[in-house]
């Protein structure tokens, strides 16, 4: 495989308001040499002026769990700084 094809490709993006800040959520596959595809997820915070993120990277394998868990992150509004504590507590 070229090395162009194992960087991630955002395949959902989804973005809420909670009063003053943006979030954005990002859901990312990544071809992998194996053959298989690895899922990542991103969320990021910004006022407009300053943006803070984190990531989960090599989450799963599995395509439905990717969109579960991407479902649960960004409909329960969670935030970078609570990304790591609440994907322990659905893992």
């Amino acid at each position: 495989m070229k090395q162009s094809e194992l960087n991630p490709t955002p395949i959902r993006v989804r973005s809420a308001e909670i009063p003053g800040y943006r979030l954005l959520y990002g859901l990312y596959e990544t071809p992998m040499k194996s053959g298989e595809r690895s899922y990542s997820v991103t969320v990021a915070i910004t006022d407009g002026r300053e943006c803070m993120a984190a990531s989960a990277p090599d989450l799963t394998r599995s395509k439905e769990e990717a969109d579960r868990l991407f479902s649960l992150l960004s409909a329960g509004t969670v935030t970078p700084c609570a990304l790591a504590d609440v994907l322990e507590e659905l893992l």
